[in-house]
């Protein structure tokens, strides 16, 4: 896969786009990541790529992706109007730039090609996957100043560890995202055991 990203600050995705999942899955030809200084096109001396905005106002499963970061006011809405095929957000908050954005999808389609992982087993656990949230994670040692790791979780017993993880799954998602859980696939002993489960922790028993 190859990602182009056109931006007024190239520099910014260095530092994170040379660290961890990303920079594995680049040096083994995963993906290929191209940089582009929108600047580099810009008019005259100065290489200027905007202009005062009209109205007054404050100054995959695709081969390839194309990213154009808006900074400042944005982009001219015709590029987005006629150029761009897509317009994505990453949350409802508002950010400096398009840059960051762009480095949150980048990792988040990043990981979801084949060989970035190592294992595709972690992305058919990890949240979201399945409309689900993923599971508690521990890691040594079991006991930690009188915390301890699930006992479930110590018994090698790899078909009741499955079962909770699943559970714990279905009830993080029930509790944290609902909206996720009405897109899950659960069966009849599931919902039964997650209806129990939630009326128990709200009688507080």
């Amino acid at each position: 896969m190859r990602i182009d990203i056109i931006t007024l600050f190239p520099e910014m995705f260095r530092g994170p786009f040379e660290a961890s999942i990303i920079a594995r899955a680049v040096a083994q030809g995963v993906v290929q990541i191209e940089l582009h200084d929108l600047r580099a096109w810009g008019e005259g001396r100065h290489r200027v790529v905007d202009d005062s905005p009209y109205g007054g106002g404050a100054g995959a499963q695709l081969p390839r992706l194309i990213l154009l970061c808006g900074h400042y006011e944005g982009v001219d809405e015709r590029v987005r109007e006629h150029l761009a095929n897509d317009e994505i957000s990453v949350g409802d908050y508002v950010l400096s730039g398009g840059e960051l954005a762009a480095m949150v999808l980048v990792d988040a389609v990043v990981r979801g090609l084949p060989g970035a992982l190592g294992s595709d087993q972690s992305l058919a656990e990890e949240s979201h996957s399945q409309a689900l949230l993923e599971y508690p994670q521990y890691t040594r040692p079991a006991g930690f100043r009188g915390w301890q790791v699930p006992e479930i979780l110590l018994s090698g017993h790899h078909e009741e560890v499955r079962r909770w993880r699943r559970r714990q799954r279905l009830l993080r998602t029930a509790r944290r995202r609902p909206d996720l859980l009405a897109q899950a696939c659960l069966n009849g002993d599931e919902r039964r055991w997650l209806e129990e489960e939630l009326e128990t922790k709200l009688g507080g028993g």
